[in-house]
């Protein structure tokens, strides 16, 4: 059984790389192993799994 809720979340960036645009919603479906290779991207990085992960998000 699953807590109300949980099938949500939310990501926020900060910093000097980042456009301010407030509070962003999509219809996108976002899951956790997309996350790690996201947020390296974000930070300039190459993020390379020894396990299977899905693509990164697409940066728009």
């Amino acid at each position: 059984m699953f807590t109300k809720g949980s099938n949500s979340g939310w990501l926020m960036t900060l910093g000097t790389k980042f456009e301010a645009r407030g509070e962003v919603k999509s219809n996108d479906e976002i899951f956790n192993e997309q996350l790690a290779q996201t947020i390296a991207r974000l930070l300039g990085y190459n993020f390379t799994a020894v396990h299977p992960v899905a693509d990164a998000l697409s940066l728009k």
